[in-house]
Order: C-alpha cells, then sequence, then structure tokens
C-alpha cells in the first residue's frame, strides 16, 4: 500500500569571528575584524513509497544567508554587508529489487540565487547485499558548488575575499 511521508525542517546559525592582531607592521594600528554570519534554512521534503519496492523523493530548500564583516584599515573603519538567498529543488528515485537485496537509485538537484545561471548536481548509487549482514554500495556524484560567503566577502585588513568568483 502507498504511503507518503512529509518532513519540513527550520534551523538558524549565527557565528561571530573576531579578530585582533597586536603585532602588526612596525609604526601601523593593531587590527581588529569583526565578522558576524545568519543563515536560517527552511527544507521541506516529501517521501513517495511504493510498498517496499519505490520511494520518490522531492525536496525544496531555501537558504537565506546575511554578512556584516568590518575591519580597521590605515586607521579607518570598513563595514560591508552582504546577502544571499537560495533556493533549491529535488527529486530523487530508489528502487529495491529481489526482496531487499538489491537497490539503485538516483538524485537530481538544482540550485539557483536568483540572480546567477543555476547549478545542477546528479548523482546515482548502487547497493548490493550478499549476505543479511554485509552490504557493498557504490555511488558517483557530478555537482557544482557554490564560493561560500567567507570566499567572497571575508575581509580583514590583510585577507580580501573575491567577490568575482563564479557564483
Amino acid at each position: 500500500q502507498p504511503v507518503t511521508v512529509f518532513q519540513m525542517e527550520l534551523t538558524h546559525r549565527a557565528s561571530r569571528d573576531i579578530y585582533d592582531n597586536p603585532t602588526s607592521f612596525i609604526g601601523s594600528t593593531p587590527t581588529h575584524s569583526d565578522y558576524l554570519e545568519n543563515r536560517t534554512m527552511v527544507s521541506a521534503n516529501a517521501s513517495f513509497l511504493a510498498g517496499d519496492w519505490s520511494q520518490t523523493q522531492i525536496t525544496f530548500v531555501y537558504d537565506a544567508q546575511a554578512v556584516s564583516a568590518s575591519h580597521w584599515a590605515f586607521n579607518h573603519p570598513k563595514t560591508h554587508d552582504y546577502q544571499r538567498h537560495l533556493l533549491g529543488i529535488g527529486v530523487g528515485e530508489q528502487v529495491t529489487f529481489w526482496h531487499d537485496s538489491l537497490k539503485a537509485g538516483f538524485h537530481l538537484r538544482m540550485e539557483t540565487n536568483f540572480d546567477a545561471l543555476p547549478m545542477f548536481e546528479a548523482s546515482l548509487g548502487i547497493a548490493g547485499k550478499p549476505l543479511s549482514w554485509l552490504e557493498i554500495w557504490g555511488s558517483a556524484a557530478l555537482a557544482e558548488r557554490r564560493p561560500s560567503f567567507d570566499e567572497l566577502y571575508y575581509e580583514t585588513e590583510y585577507i580580501r575575499g573575491n567577490p568575482a568568483l563564479r557564483n
């Protein structure tokens, strides 16, 4: 008998990094950097189970990221605020053969941040159970990774992010 399972998750993460360097170059002032990141993520998925042999999963993810970075450079404060909103949609299928002794599955996911081209991820996996206590599995994936906020925007007196990275 078919069964549908829904799941929703809400997470929030906040982190702060403060960096002081009292041993700056001779004749210049000590450096101070303050980096605050807030990240809220909402994800929902629905799994459709067709008996013991098939499971289809549809996933939606919304990821809101905000970073505020400030540092002192040449005795002047600099502050930068950045935001990024990501939307991901995925679909996957897992099929079971021969009474749970062989499983095959695939997953396809698209992610966009609304101001750049979407990125895609595809994966394929297979698992075999030659003995009741032994499972052998393998998988392959092709994926792109967005630059992290640190790679794009983290800034101190000596370190600079690179907003020109492919986003």
